[in-house]
C-alpha cells in the first residue's frame, strides 16, 4: 500500500482522491442492503475491542493504521498520513479511547440467538453503506454490550446532501473563527483566544450576517471550514461537521438502513421496528466528557469549557456554542426560555413598584388613623 510522505500536509484538493467503494454502491444501487449482497464481515481485535469492515480496501487500510500506530505513529501523526486517503473514521477508531468521541452508540443485550442474526444483518447493512463499527461488552454487565458507530467524513457529506442540510457559507470573518474552533478540536480542548473572544460576544446582540446554503459536496471550498487552500484535510474531516451534526447525520443513516440480506421476509426491517423487538434496546450520542472537573489534572473538554463559560456570562447565553454541541432545537428553547425571562423581569419590576407602593400607602393611612 502506497502511503503518502510528508506532503501530506499539502493543501491538496478532496475531489481528487480516489472515491470509496461503498460510493460507487450508492450512486449504482441507491441503497445499501441489497438482496445478492452476502453477508461477509470482516474483523480486526485490538484487546477486547471488536472492529467491523466489510470493504477489503478499508481492511487493507486499518491494517496498515494499526502498523504505523505499533510502530509509534501518534494519532496526530496518522491523521497527517490518512486522512488524504479518506480514512479520517478508521484512525480516529485505531486510536480510539475513553474520551473518543462516537458518533453514535447502540446498546443490545446478548444471549439471544435469532436476535444475533437479525443484529449481524443489520451491522452489515451499515457496513454496506460506508460505516465503521465497533463491538464492545459491557465491562459492569457481561451480558449489555455496545456497538459503536463511527461515520467517515465522505459519508457524513453524501447525508448531509441528501438531507438538504443548511450549512453556513465561507466569509473572511467566519474563517478566522472557524480557524480557532478547529485548533480547539485537535488539542480537544478550547483555545485561549475563543474563550476570551466568546467573552466578549457573549455581551453582544447576535449577529445575523451569517448566511446558510444547503450543503453541495462539490461546493465544499464554498462553505465555512471547507477550503482545502486554507486547511488541511484533516482538519476539514474533523471539524468541518459539528458534533451534533454527525450525531443528526449518522442517526439519518442508520435509521434508514435495511435487512435486505436476509430476504423478502425481512427486507423492511429497519432500526426502529429492530429496537421495538429488543434485538437494540438503545440508541444515544455520547458527550464529549463530563461537565464539571473533579480533579484539578484533568484533561478538559469542549462541555465542561463551555459550562464555565455560561457560568461566566450573567446576561447572555452562550447560544452559537449550545447549537454547535446540542443542536439547533435545544440551542432554540435557550433562546426562548432567556428571551421569555427577560420580558418577565420587566413585568417582575413593575409589579414589585406597584406592591412597595400599595405597602408604603396602607403604612401611612395606619399611621394617619
Amino acid at each position: 500500500m502506497e502511503i503518502p510522505t510528508s506532503n501530506a500536509r499539502k493543501r491538496s484538493s478532496m475531489e481528487s482522491q480516489i472515491p470509496p467503494p461503498w460510493l460507487k454502491r450508492l450512486s449504482s444501487v441507491g441503497e445499501a442492503g441489497g438482496k445478492d449482497d452476502q453477508v461477509m464481515i470482516t474483523v480486526r481485535k485490538d484487546g477486547k475491542r471488536e472492529i467491523l469492515v466489510h470493504y477489503d480496501q478499508d481492511a487493507a487500510l486499518l491494517d496498515e493504521i494499526f502498523r504505523r500506530k505499533r510502530g509509534g505513529t501518534d494519532y496526530l501523526g496518522a491523521l497527517d498520513l490518512f486522512c488524504p486517503m479518506g480514512g479520517d473514521a478508521l484512525v480516529k477508531v485505531a486510536y480510539a479511547d475513553p474520551e473518543t468521541h462516537w458518533d453514535t452508540i447502540l446498546l443490545f443485550k446478548t444471549g439471544n440467538a435469532r436476535h444475533a442474526k437479525l443484529r449481524t444483518a443489520f451491522e452489515h447493512a451499515l457496513l454496506l453503506d460506508g460505516l465503521i463499527l465497533e463491538r464492545e461488552e459491557d465491562a459492569h454487565e457481561p451480558s449489555r454490550a455496545y456497538l459503536k458507530v463511527m461515520v467517515p467524513f465522505e459519508r457524513l457529506c453524501c447525508e448531509a446532501e441528501r438531507m438538504k442540510l443548511k450549512t453556513p457559507i465561507q466569509s473572511s470573518q467566519t474563517s478566522a473563527k472557524f480557524a480557532i474552533r478547529q485548533g480547539s478540536i485537535r488539542s480537544n480542548k478550547l483555545n485561549a483566544d475563543e474563550v476570551w473572544s466568546g467573552m466578549i460576544n457573549f455581551m453582544r446582540t447576535a449577529s445575523t450576517k451569517r448566511q446558510s446554503i444547503t450543503f453541495k459536496k462539490t461546493k465544499l471550498a464554498a462553505f465555512m471550514g471547507g477550503n482545502a487552500d486554507v486547511f488541511a484535510p484533516q482538519d476539514i474531516q474533523l471539524g468541518f461537521f459539528s458534533n451534533a451534526q454527525r450525531n443528526l447525520l449518522a442517526y439519518n443513516i442508520i435509521v434508514r438502513a435495511r435487512l435486505k440480506s436476509l430476504g423478502k421476509q425481512y427486507s423492511r426491517k429497519d432500526f426502529h421496528k429492530l429496537l421495538n423487538d429488543g434485538v437494540f434496546t438503545d440508541i444515544f450520542p455520547l458527550h464529549d466528557g463530563p461537565a464539571r472537573m473533579v480533579h484539578p489534572t484533568a484533561k478538559p473538554n469542549r462541555r465542561s469549557e463551555m459550562f464555565k463559560l455560561w457560568k461566566i456570562s450573567v446576561y447572555k447565553i452562550p447560544l452559537d456554542d449550545f447549537r454547535d454541541y446540542f443542536g439547533e432545537r435545544i440551542a432554540f428553547y435557550f433562546a426562548f426560555l432567556g428571551h421569555f425571562g427577560r420580558w418577565l423581569s420587566i413585568a417582575a419590576i413593575v409589579g414589585l413598584v406597584t406592591f412597595l407602593y400599595g405597602l408604603s400607602m396602607a403604612i401611612n393611612a395606619g399611621a394617619l388613623e
